[in-house]
């Protein structure tokens, strides 16, 4: 993730350009990794310690996130 948005502003800030192809690249790479980071959090394949699971929602679903609880 730290990559991929040090690639989001080398190509906005200092290459003063944008490619639609990188674009959609980052954008479904954020994506991606939001999926697999609740997914992870759902089935406790990362552990979250006790207290946080509730902020987290991982026994319910996270409510915070669209379509997710």
């Amino acid at each position: 993730m730290v990559f991929v948005h040090w690639l989001i502003g080398q190509s906005l800030y200092t290459l003063d350009k944008l490619c639609p192809y990188c674009a959609v690249v980052w954008v479904v790479t954020i994506a991606l990794f939001w999926y697999a980071a609740l997914h992870c959090l759902e089935r406790g394949i990362v552990r979250v310690p006790p207290g946080h699971g509730r902020s987290c929602g991982t026994r319910t679903g996270c409510s915070w996130a669209p379509g997710t609880g």
